[in-house]
């Protein structure tokens, strides 16, 4: 008896096997992904050779991956689409630490693409093995982002994307990376086709309670913190102000999320704060409505007890790990500023049109010891020669503190200040990102001589990609914060120089225009180049380096670190 074999047909892929490499730079239009940043190197090398055949994504080599993300994380805030990073192995995604830490605490969307050495390889000393088997850097940058996936298949790598991008994008935003090594971005596979997944629309939450609370008060004051600036967060803000004829307070990093000329507005509270602002929180009220922010040291002046001052607290946050970790809360509201006011408005009654008495006040000038330009005098006069739609970025440094305090910003998309943690160089860099996502608008960068020293190379990158950014340099030839710190602290201080140098010199030779401003009115002057010039440029400011910014709460934190120490 004969047994006979039915053959089993064999299925046909609907499109041929592809390099991985090439499908992921395929998978980034569908994602509107259309800016990649970083460095390039051997582990990384073949998604950027697949980037060579689309058009549809900006490249931009920037001269170190700190830099990279910075502009990524600003570029995503912006524009409401992540950047693309793409870094190499080892050293590549190790620069990039301190950086990720930094958008991660500001919640700026990204995802950063690092290579690794081939599988084969890992765990046997290859140079730059940063898998499990050597570095670890999943490890290394887990407890820093969102999330880290490593990718181990071809087939895998397009799905992975697409995931890592709905993580960045989903509140709090925030950095998401992936790891993989180049014998998965050059294995061949089928395309895999992700269908968009829609994110559900937001549950409103139940607010009677507040209401309730809000209808019952008298005086209802208002911190907005810089939850407030994505989406329709400004407008939402603006509206719950005016609705309830409350006083609005920001803190630093929330800058310009409410406008800063509005009768409402009170200023700033914290580092580089407003005294207004100081004062309207002294003065207390009967409810305190906070609205996205955390509450950090920063925002609060070192958590100053002025903030209890008020008789109830409502916190609407959709992190609720922040929630009451700073002052009790009485009515926690785990959702967005925008959910949070779609929600409460209908329900709000009308209240009077007149703002009560008040305005926004900013610090007196102070004096100044020598001939050398004052912090104040310039920041005014920077805005002054700046045209009125300027985006500004602000990078860490004493410089900060006079721009928290004399820039008056209007444009919630205005405001650009990595404070989360607070990284030298990150304004810088992040100018870059403001640019890209701004063509159309003047982008100027406030910072200091030292965090410019750390960041010299990406002159170079704005002079090859033609991104005009408008770097101001407030230099007093030393690292005046840290200066004026230890003279408050300890009554004497190291010289903390960065001199010598020529900073506008080193500019030009990178192919960035420069000047030198040494007089009042040189900014005045240079006023129609600045608006006209289409390349970068570097503004050198010989500045006083004696006046101190107050620092809002920030050195007394410092003294008590000292007196525990002692």
């Amino acid at each position: 008896m004969s047994t006979s074999t039915v053959p089993v047909p064999q299925r046909t892929p609907q499109f041929a096997p592809r390099r991985a490499a090439d499908l992921f730079v395929e998978a980034l239009a569908d994602l509107g992904i259309d800016l990649c940043l970083g460095i390039p190197g051997g582990a990384i090398s073949p998604v950027y050779d697949a980037l060579l055949d689309t058009s549809a994504v900006r490249v931009v080599q920037t001269r170190h991956e700190a830099a990279a993300v910075f502009a990524a994380g600003a570029y995503g805030r912006q524009t409401g689409r992540p950047a693309l990073v793409l870094v190499t192995s080892g050293p590549g995604v190790l620069n990039t630490v301190n950086a990720l830490a930094s958008v991660s605490r500001d919640g700026l969307p990204l995802v950063l693409v690092a290579g690794e050495v081939p599988q084969k390889r890992q765990g046997r000393g290859a140079l730059q093995d940063g898998s499990a088997h050597d570095l670890d850097i999943a490890g290394v940058v887990r407890s820093l982002v969102k999330h880290v996936h490593v990718v181990v298949s071809a087939e895998g790598l397009v799905p992975a994307l697409h995931e890592a991008t709905r993580r960045a994008m989903t509140p709090p935003c925030g950095p998401v990376v992936l790891t993989v090594s180049p014998d998965v971005l050059t294995a061949k596979t089928a395309p895999t086709r992700v269908l968009p997944v829609h994110a559900p629309p937001p549950t409103l939450p139940d607010v009677s309670e507040v209401v309730q609370t809000l209808t019952r008060a008298h005086d209802v004051l208002i911190f907005a913190g810089s939850g407030c600036r994505p989406g329709s967060g400004p407008d939402a803000l603006c509206a719950l102000a005016e609705q309830l004829n409350a006083r609005v307070v920001t803190s630093p990093k929330a800058k310009g999320v409410f406008p800063e000329t509005h009768p409402l507005a009170r200023g700033i509270h914290g580092v580089g704060g407003h005294p207004s602002a100081t004062e309207t929180l002294e003065g207390g009220a009967d409810v305190l409505l906070v609205l996205g922010s955390s509450l950090g040291e920063l925002a609060t002046a070192g958590w100053a007890p002025r903030l209890t001052a008020a008789t109830t607290v409502i916190q609407v946050d959709p992190n609720g790990l922040v929630t009451g970790r700073s002052l009790p809360v009485s009515i926690a509201v785990p959702t967005t500023v925008d959910v949070f006011a779609a929600a409460i408005l209908p329900a709000l009654r009308s209240t009077p049109d007149s703002p009560p008495p008040g305005r926004l006040r900013r610090l007196p000038r102070g004096s100044s010891r020598s001939d050398l330009l004052h912090p104040v005098d310039v920041t005014r006069e920077l805005q002054h020669a700046m045209p009125p739609d300027t985006v500004w970025a602000v990078d860490s440094g004493e410089h900060t503190f006079a721009a928290l305090q004399h820039l008056i910003i209007d444009d919630p998309t205005a405001w650009l200040a990595m404070l989360g943690l607070g990284s030298m160089g990150s304004g810088i860099a992040g100018a870059l990102g403001l640019a890209l996502a701004h063509p159309d608008r003047p982008v100027g960068c406030i910072c200091g001589d030292g965090g410019m020293l750390m960041s010299l190379g990406e002159l170079a990158t704005a002079a090859a990609e033609g991104i005009p950014v408008r770097w101001f340099v407030f230099d007093d030839g030393r690292l005046g914060m840290v200066a004026h710190g230890h003279n408050a602290l300890f009554g004497r201080t190291h010289p903390f120089t960065t001199a010598p140098g020529d900073l506008a010199g080193v500019a030009e030779s990178l192919g960035v225009r420069a000047h030198v401003v040494r007089r009042p009115g040189d900014l005045m002057d240079l006023a129609t180049e600045l608006a006209e010039h289409d390349g970068p440029m570097l503004i050198d400011i010989l500045i006083d380096p004696e006046p101190a910014m107050p620092k809002g709460g920030r050195l007394s934190t410092l003294s008590d670190n000292r007196q525990e120490a002692s």
